[in-house]
């Protein structure tokens, strides 16, 4: 192994063990003696101590592999994350007191090593984490049980790098269509079996619900794009500065891991109606009626709040709004969808002569 490997490996153990000072020192002399050297510029952009040094290593991995996509998507969330620049007569009087940056020997950076001094300390190591953590279906998963627990870096931060049209498509047909489909056999089969004494003879008909799976996944990914859409056209407007990919991607793990939520709602509730079937009445049959009626609109209520606060931490990730600034983004699209389909309702009966007292009501109306 060379002294460049060797450096750098051991900049990559302390990194990874939470010795940054170390790994910077090991991964700087790295890039002293080769400058070319891709995976040091990148483990080195995970602990370099600014903003503005982290873009520095990361423009270097892309002038070395412009295809680097854990360089170009920390890139792009690190420039979202810039301060601005200050003004030309404090810069001056910043750079006059700014000791330059030294290497490991305590002398001046070398020659054609590109770090300037740090602006902003940066608490998450995006590149760092994207490297150590595992990828695939269970780190996805992972994301939606963090979104559930409101963990912003497990459930987004982490993601950033990883946002693909592809993995945001799986994520909604597993976590939106076919674990919620699953989930809701289980209660299907619990409240049959639970009202039904001849049940088994009803499990022919949920054998045909696969056959839903096709038509519910297409109609959901074009529902969501449609709602992602509209999300981001009024991001956008408000200052929002996420790429689509990554604003449809943070979304698609919020609306996931919601479905999950309420496929899980719906399988204790099953469960509970089942249990109290089983149970003798109850003398007083009107406390069971409000009870019923009134227990499932509270936690309806509870689970809608719920999955806003888990949206509009996604939204705020996204685009580095605060998190109420994110719930008010969801707020204003949907007053604003609520609007325009009002107005195409209107449209509509002004253009084909409806009047409103010709429509069929209800007698009890």
């Amino acid at each position: 192994m060379t002294e460049v490997s060797a450096l750098v490996q051991e900049g990559i153990a302390a990194a990874k063990s939470g010795r940054r000072p170390d790994a910077r020192r090991a991964l700087m002399r790295a890039v002293e003696l080769d400058d070319h050297h891709e995976q040091a510029w990148l483990w080195l952009s995970g602990v370099a101590e600014g903003i503005e040094d982290q873009i520095i290593c990361l423009e270097n991995v892309l002038t070395i592999n412009p295809g680097n996509a854990a360089a170009e998507r920390g890139l792009q969330h690190l420039r979202v994350q810039r301060p601005p620049a200050p003004e030309p007569a404090a810069a001056e009087a910043e750079a006059a007191v700014e000791p330059a940056l030294e290497t490991p020997d305590g002398g001046p950076a070398a020659d054609g090593i590109n770090l300037e001094p740090s602006v902003e300390p940066v608490e998450v190591q995006f590149v760092r984490d994207y490297e150590t953590r595992p990828q695939g279906l269970m780190s996805l998963i992972a994301s939606w049980i963090a979104a559930l627990a409101f963990n912003r870096r497990g459930a987004y931060e982490y993601e950033i790098f990883s946002a693909s049209a592809g993995r945001t498509v799986g994520g909604i047909v597993l976590g939106g269509v076919i674990i919620p489909l699953l989930i809701g056999l289980v209660t299907a089969i619990l409240l049959i079996s639970s009202l039904s004494p001849n049940w088994l003879a009803v499990l022919p008909t949920l054998a045909a619900a696969p056959f839903v799976i096709i038509p519910s996944v297409i109609a959901l990914i074009i529902q969501f794009y449609l709602w992602a859409g509209g999300l981001y056209l009024v991001s956008w407007v408000v200052g929002g500065k996420a790429s689509f990919t990554v604003h449809t991607h943070l979304l698609s793990i919020a609306y996931a891991a919601a479905s999950l939520l309420t496929s899980l709602a719906a399988l204790v509730g099953g469960a509970l109606v089942a249990a109290l079937v089983e149970l003798p009445a109850p003398a007083d049959l009107s406390a069971l009626g409000m009870a019923t009626l009134i227990g499932p609109a509270v936690v309806g209520l509870v689970i809608a709040l719920y999955v806003l606060a888990m949206q509009g931490q996604a939204l705020s990730t996204a685009h580095r709004f605060s998190w109420p600034g994110g719930i008010g983004v969801l707020i204003l699209s949907s007053l604003l969808f609520g609007l325009l389909v009002l107005l195409a309702v209107m449209l509509l009966l002004l253009f084909t002569n409806v009047n409103l007292g010709d429509l069929p009501l209800p007698a009890s109306w």
